[in-house]
């Protein structure tokens, strides 16, 4: 379907309209499995942008951010991933004039904060999941998508720096809010570390989190470094 459809826009006037088409069967070779037909549509997409002046549309940023998405894939953490979501971010906020607090420049800054962790830089990492978190909590609430992910995010931060009762207090605030599986059936069925596999935590971390949520569960936390 796509496809035809490209094949007539390709075949007239070169528009946004054009460049929506080819951004979305971009996007739908991505989603089953081509990605290198994919890679080659979303760049057709950003040098047909620069070519109409199209530069700062939605539709090529659309296509950026597909396209990054897409090679930190392959190459978690890249340095061209992380110029290509501050790109996206300065066109968000400088040239379409959007709120810091949209969800659009949310999403962005999540997806920033994701090439942090696979760099390693937690620090850096939390900070910016905070603020994103806070805000789409403020607005959104606590249930929203955006701030789900961020509640995992943070997760995997605060534990990659130490910080056990803080990822253990995410972790059962999401509980409270139904992100994922309960902690109690976590904790029960002795699964503990497979829930936790995406986040790319240790077994010995998750065994940390596992004790400070049964204490925090009960009451007995007593204050220590961790």
């Amino acid at each position: 379907m796509f496809e035809k459809l490209l094949e007539i826009s390709r075949n007239g006037q070169h528009d946004e309209d054009y460049l929506t088409d080819i951004n979305n069967l971009g996007h739908a070779y991505k989603e089953s499995g081509r990605k290198e037909d994919a890679r080659r549509l979303f760049l057709e997409v950003l040098e047909n942008s620069a070519t109409l002046g199209l530069e700062n549309s939605s539709t090529a940023l659309a296509a950026k951010n597909n396209l990054a998405l897409l090679l930190n894939e392959a190459d978690p953490g890249s340095t061209e991933v992380e110029r290509m979501y501050e790109e996206i971010l300065e066109v968000q906020l400088n040239h379409l004039g959007l709120a810091e607090d949209s969800i659009s420049v949310l999403k962005t800054r999540y997806n920033l904060s994701e090439v942090y962790l696979s760099q390693e830089r937690s620090s850096d990492a939390i900070e910016l999941l905070e603020d994103v978190f806070s805000r789409c909590v403020t607005l959104h609430g606590p249930r929203h998508a955006i701030a789900k992910v961020c509640r995992s995010g943070l997760i995997m931060a605060y534990t990659k720096e130490g910080r056990i009762k803080d990822a253990a207090r995410m972790l059962l605030e999401g509980e409270l809010y139904g992100q994922g599986a309960s902690t109690a059936n976590i904790l029960r069925d002795g699964n503990f570390a497979q829930v936790y596999s995406p986040y790319r935590i240790s077994l010995t971390f998750t065994n940390q989190i596992e004790s400070v949520v049964k204490e925090l569960r009960s009451g007995t936390w007593i204050n220590r470094t961790s």
